[in-house]
């Protein structure tokens, strides 16, 4: 599982490190509330982060352009470009997302042997799937917002339409339910 994502090996000095900044200590967990929000935190910076390193990738001329020529090139059945373009940015994903991923890592691997068992896996996965849609209903909401205040004419009435479409929105995407943030 390392292998896939460019680390090599396991329960080296980032693996020890991870294990503190999760809140637990070598050896004996401190409490499995102290990991799992230490993990949930990672997890949310991670989806953050992420989401606008996407934005700015995708307002970059040259990146726009290289998609344009592998999209070209797919229509043609060649998807060597498209490959290619997926090769870079999961690299620099994994360089910008290492220390934090071995963060997350720490906070599961239970037994400190740098694999992740089925069931230590099982505890990530549902653990990201639970904060990926949490902060996909966050964004939705900021950009529905973002969307209506964009439209909204400036004039007096404008903070109270504001209101009104914020109301809305907590109707329709609920805020998630506090897990001790």
């Amino acid at each position: 599982a390392r292998a896939a994502t460019g680390w090599e090996g396991g329960g080296g000095d980032g693996t020890r490190r991870a294990i503190i900044e999760c809140g637990m200590s070598e050896g004996k967990h401190s409490g499995a509330d102290v990991h799992v929000l230490a993990a949930r935190k990672v997890i949310q910076k991670i989806l953050t982060e992420n989401m606008l390193r996407i934005q700015e990738r995708n307002q970059n001329k040259e990146y726009k352009k290289e998609v344009a020529e592998a999209n070209e090139a797919a229509r043609k059945l060649d998807y060597s470009k498209i490959k290619k373009l997926q090769e870079k940015d999961r690299l620099a994903a994994t360089k910008l997302y290492q220390n934090s991923l071995e963060e997350l890592w720490g906070c599961f691997d239970e037994n400190r042997d740098g694999v992740l068992s089925l069931e230590e896996n099982g505890k990530l996965m549902k653990l990201y799937i639970e904060v990926s849609v949490e902060v996909t209903q966050k964004r939705i909401q900021e950009n529905f917002i973002q969307g209506v205040m964009n439209t909204i004419p400036h004039g007096p009435k404008k903070e109270q339409i504001l209101e009104v479409a914020k109301k809305v929105v907590s109707k329709v995407y609920p805020p998630p339910i506090a897990r001790g943030e």
